[in-house]
């Protein structure tokens, strides 16, 4: 089945159009709002009314200035395929001024409009009552985390978001950890159980951190045990055995590098004095110990 019938399955209004009249013209004015054609293409598979309705063209060049890219405006409609369907004049732009009220910046805004965006094409009720939850996050108005607290208290349903902070307090944290946590990372409360009890187990068995220094770097929660925190905790150990610069860095900052920087300064550095690092630290992070290296 070819593009064409996949689009026109999706609306039968499609087939009733004339090319010439209708469609010609509105494929006109994608371009004029900078569309390219397989950007086109690739929007019709999740918009194909756009066709055939003027009021989704314009809605979509609203969308195309305000988040700032074709790929933004894809994400958001393939997540809400009724975007386009609903009032800037009367829903959209209210609930935008709303959130700036919040201390949001329209770059904020536009993160949370991807990401739910059926939270800002909602209700006035919809986005109060996601406000009043991110601050029942503990997350303030007006704090970095804000745009991400209402992300997670729109998509998470209560009860899940009070089973997680519960499963947090019976992993060791307190009560204000937890707080301190969830305020740092609103997203920790979507992490799977799994995640969280691996995490947890790793960073206090095999990290040796306490649970005020995990509640004060709750990212750590959310990297891969086995292509992140366990091999960089293998070269943190060898640095320090070896009595080199690095040994002595807190292993959260070396945690939260990039790949890219992480091996130019703790892994390339050392290769001389420890010729089997580079060994080490990629075999750990497949999982195996390198050849002729001793189990540790």
């Amino acid at each position: 089945m070819g593009k064409s019938a996949l689009v026109t399955d999706a609306d039968t209004r499609l087939l009733c159009c004339d090319v010439d009249k209708t469609l010609a013209p509105c494929v006109s004015q994608l371009r004029d709002i900078g569309l390219s054609t397989p950007e086109i293409a690739r929007l019709l598979h999740v918009a194909p009314l756009v066709l055939v309705s003027p009021k989704h063209v314009s809605r979509l060049a609203f969308y195309m200035s305000f988040l700032g890219s074709f790929d933004n405006v894809h994400k958001a409609i393939a997540r809400n395929k009724s975007l386009l369907g609903c009032s800037i004049e009367d829903l959209v732009e209210p609930n935008i001024a709303r959130l700036r009220q919040c201390g949001l910046t329209v770059r904020d805004i536009a993160q949370v409009l991807v990401l739910v965006p059926r939270l800002l094409a909602g209700s006035q009720e919809r986005v109060e009552a996601a406000i009043l939850r991110a601050e029942q996050l503990g997350v303030p108005q007006g704090t970095p985390m804000f745009r991400y607290a209402l992300v997670v208290a729109y998509a998470i349903k209560p009860e899940t978001a009070a089973a997680k902070i519960e499963l947090l307090r019976s992993l060791g944290l307190s009560s204000g950890q937890v707080a301190m946590a969830v305020a740092k990372m609103p997203s920790v409360l979507a992490a799977c159980e799994d995640r969280l009890r691996r995490a947890m187990d790793f960073l206090t068995k095999e990290a040796g951190m306490d649970m005020e220094a995990i509640a004060r770097s709750p990212s750590l929660l959310k990297f891969s045990i086995e292509e992140r925190l366990a091999p960089r905790l293998k070269v943190l150990k060898l640095l320090k055995e070896n009595g080199l610069p690095g040994g002595n860095r807190g292993f959260y900052n070396m945690a939260c590098l990039s790949e890219e920087k992480f091996i130019n300064k703790f892994v390339r550095p050392h290769e001389k004095s420890v010729p089997a690092i580079a060994a080490v630290y990629a075999a750990a992070r497949v999982g195996k110990a390198p050849a002729g290296a001793a189990a540790s």
